[in-house]
C-alpha cells in the first residue's frame, strides 16, 4: 500500500534523529509509529518494510515521490536471534607510555648467605717469586762424624810447627850473634833454618820457646830474641865454685808469619862442654792460632 504526504523535509528529518536514525533495529510497532508521524509531511518520503520489522527509507527533497508502505508477506514470528560471531582481531599495539616512577626500595636481604658446600680443588698456580730470606735459625745440634775419607797426598802437615835443635861444641859463642846450632833432632815442616839457627814464623799463632844450656867455668847469660828484641833473659851465675852447670829458661809469645826469633848471649857467654859431657838445646812449638 502507498501513502502521499506534505512536502516538510525539515520535519522528516526531525522525525529520523527521535528515532535515532537506526531505522534497521526497529522493531514492526516502532516501524507504524514511524509511518503514522512521516504522514504530517508533504514531502514525499518512501518507506518500504523489507520483511519482518525492517524498513528502508530514502528521502527525496527535489522530487515528489510516493510513500509506499509494504506489509510483510507473511506474518510469521520473529526468528531467533543469530549465534554471536567470532572475536575479532587484536587491535594494533598503542604508542610506548611514558617512563613510569621509580618504585620503592626494598627491603635489604641477609648479608651473608648460608655457606655452601666445599668445592673440588683447583688447578696448581703457577710458582710465584723468590721471597725475602728469614731471618737465620738457631745452630742445629753438631752431627754424627763422617766416615774417614781417603789418603791424601804426602807433604808436609798444614797447622803444625815444632822444631827441637841441639848444641854440642867446646867453642864459647859469640856475644851479640845468634846462638849456633847444627844438628836438628825435630824440626816439622822445616821452619827451624839451621844455617841461620833462627826460627822463621810460617804460621801466625802463639808459640812457647825454651831452653836448657850447660855451662862450664864461667857465668851464662841467655837472652831470648824476636827481630831483633830482646824479649826475656836468663842468667846463671857459678855458685861454690862449681865448674859444671845447667840453667834453662822459657815463655810464650806470640809471633806472626814472617818474624824470627833466636838465642844470643852478651859478655856472659859460659856455654861451653867438653864432648861427651853435656849438650844446649832450644825448642819451640806452636799451641794455639
Amino acid at each position: 500500500m502507498e501513502l502521499s504526504f506534505p512536502n516538510n523535509a525539515h520535519a522528516i528529518a526531525k522525525t529520523l534523529h527521535e528515532f535515532d536514525m537506526d531505522i534497521r533495529s526497529l522493531d514492526e510497532d516502532d516501524s507504524h509509529r514511524l509511518l503514522q508521524r512521516l504522514a504530517d509531511f508533504s514531502e514525499c518520503v518512501t518507506v518500504t518494510m523489507l520483511g519482518c520489522g525492517v524498513l528502508q527509507v530514502s528521502v527525496l527533497l527535489l522530487l515528489p515521490c510516493l510513500v509506499a508502505l509494504q506489509s510483510c508477506p507473511s506474518g510469521g514470528i520473529p526468528g531467533m536471534p543469530g549465534i554471536p560471531g567470532s572475536p575479532g582481531l587484536d587491535g594494533r599495539h598503542g604508542p610506548k607510555g611514558e617512563k613510569g616512577d621509580p618504585g620503592k626500595t626494598g627491603l635489604h636481604g641477609p648479608a651473608v648467605g648460608q655457606k655452601g658446600e666445599k668445592g673440588d680443588p683447583g688447578e696448581r698456580g703457577k710458582m710465584g717469586k723468590m721471597g725475602r730470606s728469614g731471618v737465620p735459625g738457631p745452630a742445629g745440634t753438631p752431627g754424627l762424624p763422617g766416615p774417614l775419607g781417603e789418603p791424601g797426598e804426602g807433604g808436609g802437615a798444614v797447622g803444625v810447627s815444632a822444631f827441637t835443635v841441639r848444641r854440642r861444641s867446646e867453642l864459647r859463642p859469640e856475644r851479640g850473634e845468634p846462638i849456633s846450632f847444627p844438628t836438628a833432632l825435630t824440626n816439622t815442616n822445616d821452619h827451624f833454618n839451621l844455617q841461620t839457627s833462627k826460627f822463621e814464623c810460617q804460621i801466625s799463632g802463639t808459640y812457647y820457646f825454651a831452653y836448657h844450656a850447660s855451662s862450664a867455668s864461667r857465668n851464662l847469660c841467655v837472652n831470648l830474641m824476636l827481630d831483633g828484641v830482646t824479649l826475656a833473659g836468663f842468667c846463671d851465675h857459678l855458685v861454690n865454685n862449681n865448674p859444671q852447670q845447667v840453667s834453662s829458661g822459657g815463655l810464650a809469645v806470640y809471633v806472626k808469619k814472617g818474624q824470627r826469633v833466636w838465642l844470643e848471649t852478651d859478655g856472659s857467654n859460659g856455654m861451653f862442654v867438653k864432648s861427651g859431657q853435656g849438650d844446649s838445646v832450644f825448642s819451640g812449638f806452636l799451641f794455639s792460632f
